[in-house]
C-alpha cells in the first residue's frame, strides 16, 4: 500500500512539474496562412489604362493575421494603406517593384472584436500614370 501511495505521489508531482504556463503571445507567420496573398488577380483598369488590384481574404477570423496585396502598373509610385473602418491594424507594409508593377504587401491583424470593416490601398505615382485606390470589404467568418 505504501508503494502505491509513493508511486501516486511521484506521478502527481511529475505531472505538476511537467506542465508550465506560457503567457507569451504566439505570433504566426501570416505567409503560412492559406488565406494570405502575395499578389492579386482581378484588376480594375481605368480609362487611362491604369491597372489596380487589391487581393486578400474577404472573410477572416477575429485574431487572425493575414497578408493583403495591392498592385499598380507603375514602377515609380508611393503606396499607402489605411483602415477605413473596423477593428484591425496594419502591422507591416513591404513595397517592391516587379517588372512594370509596384506591388505592396500589408500585414493586417484583425482584433478579437473584429466584426467587419474596409481596407483601402492607394497609389500616387511619381510619374504621369494617374493615381488610384481600391477599397475592399472584409467580413468575419
Amino acid at each position: 500500500m505504501k508503494n502505491l501511495i509513493k508511486v501516486s505521489f511521484l506521478f502527481a508531482l511529475m505531472f505538476l512539474l511537467s506542465c508550465s504556463s506560457n503567457d507569451e503571445a504566439i505570433i504566426l507567420d501570416p505567409a503560412d496562412n492559406s488565406k494570405s496573398v502575395a499578389d492579386c488577380g482581378e484588376a480594375f483598369v481605368s480609362p487611362e489604362r491604369n491597372y489596380f488590384c487589391l487581393g486578400g481574404a474577404p472573410e477572416v477570423l477575429p485574431g487572425e493575421i493575414l497578408n493583403y496585396a495591392f498592385k499598380h502598373n507603375s514602377i515609380n509610385t508611393d503606396v499607402t494603406w489605411s483602415i477605413e473602418s473596423g477593428e484591425m491594424e496594419i502591422l507591416n507594409i513591404e513595397t517592391s517593384v516587379s517588372g512594370d508593377f509596384t506591388i505592396s504587401i500589408a500585414t493586417i491583424k484583425f482584433d478579437s472584436d473584429f466584426d467587419g470593416g474596409f481596407l483601402k490601398a492607394s497609389s500616387i505615382p511619381n510619374e504621369n500614370k494617374g493615381e488610384g485606390f481600391v477599397l475592399t470589404e472584409i467580413n468575419p467568418e
